[in-house]
């Protein structure tokens, strides 16, 4: 809270050292010699200024006083855009992640006292996730990862997908429903009609991340899909050492309880995109087990997971899909329903049912692919033929 005060600001607090009391006497006007304080952690007004709040409180004319036009300028900023409220009016260096900036904008944003991970807007926690000491001398509790219904489907709000227009890296917490997304390496893009998974607020150690040969990573749940080379679109869990990922990326690493704050699974309607410039699946596995495919090879997580989700493409097809509910879970309320299905007939139960279970499923997909989803040749075929007789029956019925 207190990163919210300039330093003139400070002056209301006392000599306590309890931070807790700290935060309490901002708003005592009697108190003094907050800055005493500052002054003792090692603070003066600059450095308060800069690295605290990066002078986001300054008007433009302080800004133009201290000699700080210049990186805001380089941002996009002028007098106008800063006296904005309208956020449609902000460069567009505001809306990008770190790695989306152009090294002049990197090399502003770092006179302004920005870190990578302070642009980017890291909790304090999921800073810690990337500082060993800290880690160690910082418990963390996170909450658990799956809500009331343990399902975990989802990545992050600090990883990376590529939105159009802007054709610059985005943080998947700032991304919306209708927005279009990069979801294969063609350079093609997709709206997002749907989140399956959407919890901006939870705290997690369930993540796992896989890093490349490459130098990238990626971050998601174990049971969520990502495509390999040889093995098809298999869950994170089921990655190894050793294993292609992304043209001719090469898993280096697997970090396993990575700790992580917020939980996304933007729906496409390829059932892919592109996260952390890796191709990864919309969907988890439907059983957390080390088989990559189902019933004796004949089906995949992927084409049970997209064929169920046949009726809800659909319909996005042919309405506005830019609004949509969420559970207390942030489970979308369209899969909800067969999400507890899922859970109570086919995860929790024997090897017989789990077959059955999935075999119902898949004949379900089935049905749903070949009447939902107007991309699959068999589909249209179907609906054709089916078009064709009832225009037939109703002109025999005419000529009676």
């Amino acid at each position: 809270k207190l990163t919210f005060y300039d330093l003139e600001d400070m002056e209301l607090l006392s000599e306590d050292t309890d931070y807790a009391r700290y935060v309490s006497a901002v708003n005592i006007s009697a108190a003094t010699n907050g800055t005493a304080v500052l002054e003792r952690m090692g603070f003066d007004e600059s450095t308060y200024d800069c690295w605290i709040n990066h002078f986001s409180f300054y008007s433009w004319v302080d800004i133009v006083t201290y000699e700080l036009e210049q990186p805001f300028a380089d941002l996009g900023w002028n007098q106008d855009r800063w006296n904005s409220g309208n956020e449609n009016d902000w460069p567009d260096s505001t809306f990008v992640a770190w790695s989306g900036l152009s090294d002049v904008e990197k090399q502003a944003a770092a006179n302004l006292c920005y870190l990578e991970y302070t642009w980017d807007g890291y909790s304090f926690e999921e800073f810690l996730d990337q500082s060993f000491y800290m880690s160690t001398i910082e418990p963390w509790v996170p909450t658990p990862a799956g809500g009331s219904s343990g399902l975990m489907f989802c990545f992050p709000g600090t990883a990376l997908v590529t939105v159009e227009g802007n054709n610059k890296q985005m943080l998947l917490r700032d991304v919306k429903l209708g927005d279009k997304v990069l979801v294969d390496s063609d350079g093609n893009y997709e709206t997002i009609y749907s989140f399956g998974h959407y919890n901006a607020d939870i705290r997690s150690n369930a993540f796992l991340t896989l890093s490349t040969s490459t130098g990238k990573s990626v971050t998601l749940t174990p049971n969520h899909m990502i495509q390999t080379a040889k093995k098809g679109t298999i869950a994170a869990s089921n990655v190894r050492v050793g294993d292609s990922i992304y043209g001719e990326d090469v898993v280096t690493q697997i970090r396993k309880n990575v700790q992580k704050k917020g939980m996304y699974a933007p729906f496409t309607k390829s059932g892919y995109l592109i996260v952390d410039d890796m191709v990864v699946s919309n969907y988890v596995a439907v059983i957390d087990n080390n088989a990559n495919k189902l019933l004796g090879g004949f089906v995949s997580h992927q084409w049970i997971a997209h064929a169920f989700n046949a009726p809800h493409r659909f319909y996005c097809t042919y309405n506005d899909c830019t609004t949509e509910k969420y559970t207390e879970d942030g489970l979308s309320t369209w899969i909800a329903t067969p999400v507890s299905i899922l859970q109570r007939w086919i995860v929790t139960t024997n090897t017989i049912f789990q077959t059955l279970g999935i075999l119902v499923f898949a004949v379900i997909g089935i049905v749903f692919t070949l009447f939902f989803d107007t991309t699959n040749i068999a589909a249209v075929a179907v609906l054709g033929m089916i078009a064709v007789v009832v225009h037939r029956r109703r002109r025999i019925e005419r000529k009676k």
